[in-house]
């Protein structure tokens, strides 16, 4: 069930709350409590869609009414409860374009940074022994070309894990730390903490890729990346202790 939807015409949000019977879904291949995923977080951020629909006529098909986004999830035994808000709101960000700031403000591997995902990507599996919800066993079955063949440790400090096979096939994670360097060539075992945990252990053998992460300051761009040119920041820029006297 849901509350009533409001649309205003001024500059509010419009706003709406939509509560769903607990039950189990289907992620990937298995089965998970759909509570579960609104405690881990899963849900924030995803789209809902409002549909109108004839009733007389339930072949008719239907319309797109509105889109909104999750913005809050809460849970208990019997329902998940949905806080949602317009895609309207990504608008209210008073975040001008460019930041005049030190660290680069470029996503790594996009169209302003112009690396390439795939030459920076590793591509292992799952090692299912001491591999948990927050930690990730893996070996490493290839790299890409411009991947050092042994990856060093902190590497995929602040990267992006994503799943390409199993249970959390699709979903992405931040990578909290690397726990030490792997050579790609002798199926060495690595570790990795996540930012946030899964919603499901993965399995042994679940394919995933690793990008590794930036820190956005100038030297890792130099030395880990090679892409000073591409750089978004503004190093030499006075940070405000020296523009103050501070």
């Amino acid at each position: 069930k849901r509350d009533e939807a409001r649309f205003g015409a001024r500059l509010d949000v419009d706003e709406m709350t939509v509560a769903v019977a607990n039950r189990e879904v289907t992620l990937a291949s298995s089965a998970t409590p759909l509570s579960l995923l609104a405690v881990r977080g899963v849900l924030d951020g995803a789209e809902v869609k409002m549909y109108l629909t004839d009733l007389t006529d339930p072949g008719g098909g239907r319309t797109t009414h509105s889109v909104w986004k999750i913005q809050a999830a809460e849970a208990d035994r019997a329902q998940v409860t949905l806080r949602l808000e317009s895609v309207l709101a990504d608008f209210q960000s008073m975040t001008p374009r460019r930041t005049w700031q030190e660290q680069c403000t470029w996503a790594l591997c996009s169209q302003w940074c112009t690396l390439s995902r795939g030459a920076y990507s590793v591509y292992g599996q799952v090692h299912g022994s001491g591999t948990t919800t927050e930690h990730l066993q893996f070996t490493v079955s290839s790299v890409g070309v411009s991947v050092p063949a042994t990856v060093p440790g902190s590497w995929f400090d602040l990267g992006q894990a994503r799943f390409t096979s199993g249970a959390v096939a699709g979903l992405r994670r931040t990578i909290r730390v690397q726990s030490a360097s792997v050579v790609a060539s002798t199926g060495e075992v690595g570790g990795l903490d996540l930012l946030t945990a899964l919603p499901v252990t993965p399995a042994s053998g679940n394919a995933f890729d690793l990008v590794p992460g930036c820190n956005k300051t100038l030297d890792t761009c130099e030395v880990k990346f090679g892409n000073t040119l591409n750089h978004g920041g503004f190093p030499y820029i006075p940070r405000p202790e020296t523009q103050y006297g501070v």
